[in-house]
């Protein structure tokens, strides 16, 4: 898939800007599965946040212009994208926001608050673009397969002396800040994960959602979470200049992601 399919793509499928069906979660049954232990794997974050502004010139563009004012359209959607996407890491930097730390905090304060014991398991997954393949598995007929930096993992280590009673894997696909762009929609934080807790030993799934702050649209089966009011900028400028406000509303964003994570597993 081109660069712009996998643009498109992810509007229309990861914001539920159209009704893309993902299927069906599978929900945690706590009294059938009596879990104490949960070793959270390194969540998969994309290295930089992103900014979506999902109706621009270039959509406009497109619509005029058909398949050559797509691809117009695409070209100045893209290149307006990357100066915020660039303007808007120089602000993180600033304030050396992490958002795994930020992250992997909230969620484990969430679980232990509904009696789990948390271990975090520091497997290592190497960085890249989302269709950069960084190790290989079995596909169909015994071939090799690429296993993406957006997928779940293939294998979980052995629960040895830890204790470990299930694994919970996170693959966070896309965050920062988003605008509908229709009217006057601001921009406010976003994040969009899926998240998988795996029975240690057998690798039976005892649970699988997909969560969205901040959505577009109404996507079917996915955990929605309204975010916070508090941090919402007319338009790219004004949440630039918001500093650390800013900074903070993703923090925010990332924490109330980790909560509904946790409540998942009650």
């Amino acid at each position: 898939m081109t660069r712009w399919g996998r643009i498109v793509f992810a509007l229309v499928c990861v914001f539920g800007v159209a009704s893309c069906v993902t299927k069906p979660g599978i929900p945690f049954d706590r009294s059938t599965n009596p879990v104490t232990t949960i070793g959270i794997i390194d969540p998969y974050i994309p290295e930089r946040a992103n900014v979506i502004l999902a109706a621009t010139v270039g959509q406009n563009v497109a619509a005029a212009g058909g398949l050559i004012g797509a691809l117009v359209g695409g070209a100045i959607d893209e290149s307006m994208r990357a100066r915020r996407v660039n303007k808007f890491e120089d602000l993180i930097e600033k304030h050396q926001f992490v958002a795994s730390g930020e992250f992997k905090k909230a969620l484990e304060t969430s679980l232990q608050a509904h009696g789990y014991r948390t271990v975090i398991v520091p497997i290592e997954r190497p960085q890249g673009k989302p269709d950069t393949p960084f190790e290989t598995h079995a596909g169909k007929g015994g071939k090799s397969a690429p296993y993406l930096p957006t997928d779940f993992r293939k294998t979980y280590p052995p629960p040895g002396e830890s204790g470990i009673e299930a694994y919970l894997d996170i693959v966070v696909h896309d965050y920062g800040y988003l605008s509908a762009g229709v009217g006057s929609a601001p921009y406010r934080p976003f994040v969009v994960l899926k998240c998988r807790l795996v029975r240690a030993g057998d690798g039976a799934v005892l649970m699988e959602d997909i969560i969205h702050y901040n959505s577009l649209g109404q996507p079917k089966n996915v955990v929605t979470v309204s975010p916070d009011t508090g941090y919402a900028y007319e338009d790219f400028d004004t949440m630039l200049a918001a500093g650390a406000q800013a900074i903070e509303g993703l923090s925010v964003a990332f924490s109330q992601t980790g909560d509904t994570l946790a409540n998942l597993l009650r």
